[in-house]
């Protein structure tokens, strides 16, 4: 566990990154496949923020059962609420959001993983 609040603040991030990571591994991968941007110098924090948020829309139109599509979504949303929880706890405190952050970004991930065994016909 981080002892300083950079510390935490870091580990928030990375925590957001790695659950990036697999959201944009699963949108990459749909019958359509999404390119999400990967935040940083090129993209500013609103274009990708946008970009997130179009893929629940985009999903809409996917092939693919709706189940899959749910869970797709789930890890989108979650994705942008530890997005937000970051920006409160710049603004507020760190306090419970550090462990907030990570049960969100741990949530989207396995969204993401129930997305691909239910896309690859492992889960119905």
């Amino acid at each position: 566990m981080a002892d300083t609040p950079e510390q935490r603040l870091d580990d928030m991030a990375n925590a957001i990154a790695h659950a990036l990571t697999h959201l944009r591994t699963v949108a990459q991968l749909l019958p359509i496949p999404i390119d999400l941007p990967i935040p940083g110098a090129d993209t500013p924090p609103r274009e990708f923020i946008g970009a997130i948020e179009r893929l629940r829309t985009l999903i809409e139109d996917e092939p693919i059962p709706g189940e899959a599509m749910d869970h797709l979504d789930q890890a989108t949303l979650s994705v942008l609420t530890a997005i937000d929880l970051i920006q409160i706890a710049l603004a507020d405190g760190i306090d419970w959001r550090y462990e907030a952050v990570h049960m969100i970004c741990t949530t989207s991930i396995l969204a993401s993983h129930l997305t691909l065994l239910i896309l690859r016909g492992n889960q119905e």
